[in-house]
């Protein structure tokens, strides 16, 4: 077993591996290739959607390692050398109580953005020397020759960097020139200290220059530098940003802006939260900031669609289930997981004959009839013999019957023990059996990579300790349940601002309230062809819970309709811009609230909020002991996925 997936199932993490490791189990999802181009990228996902592991990707070691064996893909590179910075709590939290007692707001702007122009330097430092490195072993991508320094063009350099960057180095050498960087790096407490104190910025500049200096300028000026040593004055690089949700808006706006005009030789690839300040920096800066389509390209790592995700989710379930000791590979996932209760219904029938999907579908069609008036009387009215679904191709009805078949066999199945005034009773890990098998187990992920990889963990371990094959029904019930709750928890404990004039509550209990409603309306209502499984966020809500919303998108508890890796749309996203966006409950939560794994129309979300319904009765199932929580401080950003 590789060192790297060693680390894979210790952790769903890539802080802390080097993109050689990243890139040894690396499985392309959709849109990865249009971040090989020379355009400025804006990646925007939620917890967990794998933008981390897409930077580090974009470096040349993880290219170095990817590309040989994917061949095809080579043309989309463009050759660009990437620089990835991970996201600092120093830029922000740290230093924001350090800089608390300063006076005059420059002073506090300047020692953040020295922050940042400290990490971007040493980052570019890190990818210079891996440079350097790999081109004195050799190197199949050709990028890496002009770097072929020996130890006195590298001095060479280094005094250059260092006369840039007002820093003085005892050895010149990029080992001397990162000490240095790191050592001014601890004075900025220091340096914070005497601006409280009222000395002005004009004298801490003067002792430390580098503190004056623009972030964008320094790395500017050193990229020409290098350009101009390797021989290759056009050579072209990308900042790779990380979490800049945590960036301070001031800082955010410095780091937007040159995505308009910046040096023709620097690319911008920078991953967001769908939460993040970003949208709201991007939208107050139309006039003269930088515009979707004309100056950048949105990414989004959010998936409605299933067309968009079973075959990625399908390479990486199968990849998981094979470092599992589980032999699988994408195609054969419908043999090594078992159909789905749908699959029957859903194969392809030649016409006029009782095939087993028409037979399928009248049996469940038939039960639900005999004991829900309500259904019975939906099918007479569209002139429909449950006994009888067989229809020509160009009838309506075949179409009706095939389009409402999921919602049906979802409501006969809890129905089957609903008590006699209808109301639905809760049928413990049985009801797992609506979840089970391929492809459905495929979409309780969403196509969020961390989402796969956990999913694969829990089937694994459900399998081992079983002492059965990963289909057996105990086996899916026991992970899927696991799988669910692990997220309820982490809702259930994540913290949260509270919404004015209301009881405390947590994250939880307001997705509680929309999944139960939904499910009231599905399950205990009279039956509907096209029932409310999605919301539209309207003002009100908003007003009432956006840090809720907001703080779910982010999550990945509410999928965006409107996303897709295909998508070429501005990020409307955060500080309002959900207002009028349509989404749903993501289908992880699905078998905790007893949701169909899709959706059809929306409703408006304070319509949801403000319905009078029993959620004691959504959480009736026996609950999952000893269920480790999703730890809240797990930043999607610095995730594996």
């Amino acid at each position: 077993m590789s060192e790297a997936t060693k680390l894979l199932n210790d952790a769903f993490n890539a802080r802390y591996l080097t993109p050689a490791q990243v890139a040894e189990d690396f499985i392309a999802p959709p849109g990865f290739l249009r971040l090989l181009g020379l355009d400025h990228c804006l990646m925007v996902g939620p917890r967990g959607s794998g933008k981390t592991t897409l930077l580090k990707m974009l470096q040349l070691e993880a290219l170095q390692k990817w590309l040989p064996t994917h061949r095809e893909n080579r043309r989309e590179y463009a050759g660009f050398i990437g620089i990835f910075v991970p996201a600092d709590v120093r830029w922000s939290m740290q230093l924001d109580f350090h800089t608390r007692g300063i006076a005059a707001e420059a002073g506090r702007i300047a020692l953040q953005t020295s922050a940042f122009c400290h990490a971007v330097c040493l980052a570019l430092l890190e990818t210079l020397e891996n440079c350097i490195s790999v081109a004195r072993t050799g190197s199949d991508l050709q990028i890496y020759s002009a770097f072929a320094f020996d130890r006195k063009a590298e001095s060479e350099l280094v005094n250059s960097l260092a006369k840039l960057w007002r820093m003085e180095v005892e050895v010149p050498s990029l080992l001397g020139l990162r000490q240095a960087l790191r050592f001014s790096q601890t004075d900025l407490p220091i340096l914070a200290a005497r601006l409280v104190s009222g000395e002005s910025l004009a004298s801490v500049v003067a002792a430390q220059p580098f503190i004056g200096m623009a972030w964008l300028d320094a790395l500017v000026a050193a990229l020409d530098t290098i350009n101009e040593k390797i021989g290759s004055k056009t050579q072209r690089w990308a900042l790779l940003l990380d979490e800049l949700e945590i960036v301070p808006e001031t800082l955010l706006r410095s780091i937007l802006m040159p995505l308009r005009s910046s040096s023709p030789n620097l690319i911008f690839k920078l991953a967001l939260s769908p939460s993040g300040a970003g949208a709201m920096v991007l939208s107050n800066v139309e006039q003269y900031g930088p515009t979707h389509g004309n100056d950048f390209k949105t990414i989004t790592l959010g998936y409605a669609e299933k067309s968009q995700t079973r075959r990625f989710s399908a390479q990486l379930m199968a990849s998981a289930l094979t470092r599992k000791g589980i032999s699988a590979s994408a195609d054969d996932l419908l043999s090594v997981m078992g159909p789905s209760i749908f699959q029957p219904a859903l194969e392809v029938a030649d016409e006029g004959t009782q095939s087993r999907a028409v037979l399928a579908r009248q049996k469940v069609f038939q039960e639900l009839a005999a004991k829900d008036e309500s259904f019975a009387n939906a099918l007479n009215k569209k002139g429909i013999d449950p006994a009888n679904l067989s229809f020509k191709e160009n009838d309506k009805r075949a179409w009706f019957v095939r389009k409402i078949y999921p919602l049906v066999v979802f409501r006969n199945h809890y129905r089957r023990n609903a008590g006699d005034d209808g109301r639905v009773i809760a049928r413990g890990a049985v009801g797992m059996q609506l979840y089970s098998g391929y492809p459905v187990l495929l979409d309780l992920t969403e196509g969020n990579p961390r989402w796969v990889l956990n999913l694969a963990d829990e089937l694994a371990a459900e399998a081992e300790k079983r002492e059965k094959d990963i289909k057996a029904v105990g086996v899916q019930s026991g992970a899927i349940e696991t799988f669910y709750e692990r997220f309820a928890s982490l809702l259930r404990v994540y913290p949260i601002e509270q919404p004015l004039s209301r009881r405390p509550t947590t994250l939880f209990d307001f997705v509680e309230r929309l999944g139960t409603y939904l499910s009231s309306k599905l399950l205990e209502d009279a039956f509907s062809a096209d029932p409310s499984l999605s919301f539209t966020i309207d003002q009100a809500a908003y007003e009432s819970h956006g840090r809720f919303i907001e703080t779910c998108v982010q999550l990945g508890v509410f999928i965006l309709m409107t996303a897709g890796a295909t998508d070429d749309g501005p990020p409307d996203l955060g500080a309002g811009g959900l207002v009028g966006k349509r989404v749903r409950l993501c289908h992880r939560l699905a078998p905790k609230f007893r949701l169909p794994v899709h959706s059809t129309r929306s409703i408006a979300m304070s319509s949801a909020l403000s319905a009078n319904v029993d959620v004691s009765r959504s959480d009736s199932r026996p609950q999952v002991k000893n269920v480790d929580v999703e730890r809240p401080s797990d930043d999607s950003q610095s995730s594996l996925f």
